[in-house]
């Protein structure tokens, strides 16, 4: 899931600075596996999705059982996207071993074993918060998990395919977190609110403009600076998306999902986020 990403220059180390601990730069190199920044722009899809299925359905954002599953969808949205991250960097190890010899995998600062370990178990435990809420949450998120490994082992052979597919995928996270929150109702409601489709719609094409603007990055300047922050605005577009379809009745939820810019915004200055 790469072509989203843009990458940050690691701040340069000073001179005669004493070496990290082999334990530290072990923990560095496994929050930059997985784009901890990254991760952090997936919640507002999948909380936004969720408080548009609680909306469709008269429910309380207040609600135990509604804060709850909210939260129980932002949890999935983090694991599904850390795990297909970590999943990209070991389908395209042997390519970065040339490429990009200094990420984690090719480096040796990350094994194998444990990258393995960091694909496998977020996206297991992703499914496994969704079939607790009901099969057809399962079913969705069955599908998220589908569309990220689809996107990994197709993206280098085959880029023009790989770029709808990213998009896809952002919007099956949101559709995650509708399907957590709205459980057996998920079928109807969207087959019945058209809004419902809102937010996944839009999401994708927003992605899939990253995507594109993310190829002109060799070319021009100006497409090097916009993809960041077009990546960052992620989290507002989820919000102001709500808005759109509470009629902004609920400014509470609408700030919630706003405000994951802002540690989405603080760690891409500490983590490089490709």
């Amino acid at each position: 899931m790469t072509s989203e990403f843009y990458e940050v220059a690691p701040p340069a180390a000073s001179a005669g600075a004493p070496a990290l601990p082999r334990q530290a730069s072990r923990w560095q190199a496994v929050l930059q596996l997985i784009r901890l920044p990254n991760c952090f722009t997936a919640v507002p899809d999948a909380l936004a999705g969720g408080f548009v299925a609680l909306w469709l359905l008269g429910g309380e954002p207040g609600e135990a059982t509604a804060v709850v599953a909210l939260v129980a969808a932002g949890l999935a949205g983090f694991l599904a996207y850390m795990g297909g991250v970590t999943m990209n960097d070991l389908v395209d190890r042997r390519h970065d071993a040339v490429h990009r010899p200094e990420r984690p995998l090719p480096s040796g600062r990350v094994p194998v074993w444990l990258a393995t370990a960091l694909t496998v178990l977020p996206l297991t435990a992703a499914l496994a918060i969704a079939a607790a809420y009901g099969t057809t949450p399962l079913v969705v998120a069955a599908a998220l998990v589908g569309l990220i490994a689809l996107y990994n082992v197709s993206h280098k052979p085959v880029p023009t395919f790989g770029l709808p597919l990213m998009g896809l995928s952002r919007a099956a996270n949101a559709l995650t977190g509708f399907a957590i929150v709205a459980g057996a109702a998920t079928q109807e409601l969207l087959s019945t609110h058209w809004e419902a489709w809102l937010l996944p719609g839009a999401l994708a094409l927003w992605v899939l403009s990253i995507s594109v603007v993310a190829k002109l990055e060799g070319r021009y300047p100006w497409a090097v600076r916009l993809v960041p922050r077009m990546i960052l605005l992620i989290a507002l577009l989820d919000a102001l998306l709500l808005g759109l379809i509470t009629g902004f009745a609920w400014p509470l939820a609408v700030g919630v999902v706003a405000l994951w810019i802002l540690p989405a915004t603080y760690l891409a200055r500490r983590f490089r986020m490709s």
